[in-house]
């Protein structure tokens, strides 16, 4: 048809499973591996974390092992394509300097390359990785520490699970912890999108929050990658907007945290879009709106009788309804990703029951309330 586009959405799959493989008082955990996009032969940057179990010790390694079949790592990948870095105690991560040598400050990194590719981390003479340190390996363009990386690894040809391997060792090359994640290649998904047929969807919050509420997550979808803004003024154009919304899930999921609600009052926002791919932005405005209760007089007993409370059923409704992270009306593998993207974070975008904490709580609930 004339004048529609077909676009590739880029989806981000990201996977956490861990499995202990050998008897110990601990073992490497939270370990997942985000990448940029999966789609089968893509090359594609990588986002690899874990977290120590043991500490691991000057002139100790961590060896990463890929399936074979599974990422190609390319010829001329090297340690200047990656950053290594470890969390420091405000869980902000630090970069470590690497080399293609080691020394008494310097980790060496050496790189396998082919379709069994290997990456072994050589750590420095004299610091180590303490215990429950979580550890992040960017490979790809996304690495800017050392260098700008250049090269990117490759997926694996065809659709499926692909494992990788994770082992840490001492400064005697004696296995301390050993963990395995795996990552998913699935086919491009296309999408449509002319000027006419670029949809904006899935408004959230709407109707009335309860009373007492002071922040809520505003999102909607789009059908095509976007970067999104908002004002509380309509007719705004988006070059004048000022305030943007967090653009994920390859840019159709769009989300931001609004704070300082108050009761009884309304609220309005107007968002429009923004397409990269042909830079073109919505002249019209899509519209939220959502309203916090009038908090009611007296105090109510709190296990959901009469007078006041939540009623247990509403709990349950309220927690799929916020386990449905990209807002499409359904609970699957599309969430679970974005929620994974945000494990051991306090992310309010993910945070399914609103501990402050995205963790094995969120990861049941959303199991709860998974949609087959």
């Amino acid at each position: 048809m004339a004048g529609i586009k077909t676009k590739i959405i880029p989806l981000v799959i990201l996977v956490l499973f861990f499995f202990p493989l050998f008897a110990s008082t601990s073992s490497l955990y939270g370990a997942y591996d985000l990448i940029y996009t999966s789609h089968p032969a893509s090359s594609t940057n990588h986002n690899l974390n874990f977290t120590t179990g043991q500490a691991v010790p000057s002139s100790g390694k961590i060896i990463i092992v890929f399936e074979p079949a599974g990422i190609t790592i390319p010829a001329g990948f090297e340690y200047l394509d990656m950053d290594f870095a470890v969390a420091n105690v405000g869980n902000n991560f630090i970069d470590r300097e690497i080399s293609n040598a080691t020394s008494s400050s310097d980790d060496k990194i050496t790189v396998t390359t082919g379709t069994s590719g290997a990456i072994t981390i050589d750590l420095n003479t004299s610091t180590g990785i303490d215990a429950n340190k979580k550890v992040r390996l960017e490979m790809g363009t996304n690495a800017t520490y050392a260098a700008a990386g250049v090269d990117q690894l490759v997926n694996a040809p065809t659709t499926g699970e692909y494992w990788i391997d994770i082992k840490t060792y001492d400064a005697a090359n004696v296995l301390l912890d050993r963990v395995r994640t795996f990552i998913v290649m699935i086919s491009p998904v296309a999408v449509s999108a002319s000027s006419a047929n670029k949809i904006r969807s899935n408004g959230s919050p709407d109707g009335v929050l309860a009373a007492g509420t002071t922040q809520t997550t505003m999102s909607l979808t789009t059908n095509y990658q976007a970067e999104c803004r908002y004002s509380n003024v309509a007719s705004t154009s988006y070059y004048d907007m000022t305030d943007e919304f967090n653009d994920i899930s390859g840019g159709i999921f769009h989300t931001v945290l609004l704070t300082g609600l108050v009761n009884d009052t309304s609220y309005i926002y107007y968002v429009r879009c923004f397409d990269p791919s042909d830079s073109t932005v919505n002249t019209d405005d899509y519209i939220i709106d959502f309203s916090i209760a009038e908090e009611e007089a007296g105090p109510g007993p709190s296990d959901g009788g009469p007078g006041g409370g939540i009623p247990e059923e509403e709990v349950e409704v309220a927690s799929c309804l916020r386990s449905d992270l990209n807002k499409d009306g359904e609970v699957n593998l599309v969430d679970f990703s974005i929620l994974m993207y945000f494990w051991g974070s306090d992310d309010p975008d993910a945070d399914i029951n609103q501990d402050g904490e995205i963790d094995l709580i969120d990861f049941s609930i959303m199991m709860y309330c998974w949609t087959d």
